[in-house]
């Protein structure tokens, strides 16, 4: 069975294992004083990871901040692997975690322009399974009962997180307690049916289009970008989003040779 990609934790939302990114191999900038930077908040920048590296609250960092679209500042900091004492490079690989959910609307807006995705339209155009949805009401008591839902999930409900399916992981209600706590686990543990299945069968957290809640709108947004494209996710990020910007080495599998970066 073919394994869930997620969007947005399972390396944030529509991965298998890692979905990673690095910057093209390039020498540290000097610092950019006189650009709008005093030396005094370089050396707080410098001295805030050395604190955090020290405290070993991370490892390490890569660090760019652009002003006037200008690379002004671009450094590492730490270490790639600490217990080998390998120095941090700029071009090193991280885990870009829910920055997927991002690129994944990106993807999906460029479906819109096409007029293949309206924004308005149900999801269950393209996933039936979500065509009768119901949403969960908790009393005080802690009883959970259920209602028809009177509007129907859409493709925009998707991209903006007001669609309930909740993470199971945010909460400790009746209703969470039918979600995968997070993406990351869902996309580990379940096949692509299997997921859409369990989110349809259960009760959503609020109305759509009525809330905000962080969840798996996203996941399912890329999973119906690959209904409409016939390709994987990241074969749609690749051709439509990452190619378009210079992002070479994002992807949701990491190469073998690129594992020690």
């Amino acid at each position: 069975m073919k394994k869930l990609l997620i969007a947005s934790a399972v390396i944030g939302v529509l991965a298998t294992p890692s979905f990673v990114s690095a910057q093209s191999s390039k020498s540290p900038l000097p610092p950019a004083s006189g650009q709008g930077f005093t030396q005094e908040g370089l050396k707080r920048i410098d001295a805030f990871f050395a604190d955090q590296i020290a405290g070993n609250q991370m490892p390490g960092a890569v660090l760019a901040v652009s002003k006037n679209g200008k690379l002004s500042i671009y450094k590492p900091y730490g270490y790639l692997d600490k217990n080998a004492q390998k120095p941090m490079t700029t071009d090193a690989i991280f885990n870009l975690a829910s920055m997927t959910k991002v690129m994944a609307t990106v993807g999906a807006l460029t479906f819109y322009e096409e007029g293949k995705l309206p924004l308005n339209a149900p999801i269950s155009d393209w996933l039936p399974q979500f065509k009768n949805m119901k949403v969960g009401q908790v009393d005080a008591d802690g009883k959970l009962t259920t209602s028809p839902a009177k509007n129907p999930i859409t493709v925009q409900d998707l991209m903006r997180h007001t669609n309930g399916l909740t993470y199971g992981g945010r909460g400790a209600t009746p209703i969470h307690q039918f979600y995968p706590a997070g993406s990351a686990p869902a996309a580990i543990n379940l096949s692509t049916e299997e997921f859409i299945d369990k989110l349809a069968a259960a009760p959503l957290l609020y109305e759509p289009g009525t809330a905000w809640d962080y969840g798996f709108g996203i996941d399912v947004l890329g999973i119906i970008e690959e209904k409409i494209s016939g390709k994987s996710l990241g074969g749609v990020l690749q051709e439509r989003v990452w190619s378009k910007v210079g992002m070479s080495n994002t992807t949701f599998q990491l190469a073998e040779q690129d594992r020690p970066r």
